[in-house]
């Protein structure tokens, strides 16, 4: 079970290639949905993607 879900601390990088608990059709579901996400945003990591919902929401005008 995931730490976010036990209350558990998370520790160290998050993996987007292990596998869950819950199959997912085609295997690379999540990593194509992650795509799709950094290339509607512009970004292309999950830091980047951060740092820029972070600069854009948070950021002093």
């Amino acid at each position: 079970m995931p730490a976010s879900l036990t209350g558990a601390p998370a520790v160290g990088p998050r993996s987007t290639t292990k596998h869950s608990a819950v199959p997912e059709p085609g295997g690379r579901s999540r990593q194509d949905h992650l795509k799709s996400i950094f290339a509607k945003s512009g970004t292309g990591s999950r830091d980047d993607l951060i740092a820029r919902l972070f600069l854009d929401h948070h950021a002093p005008p």
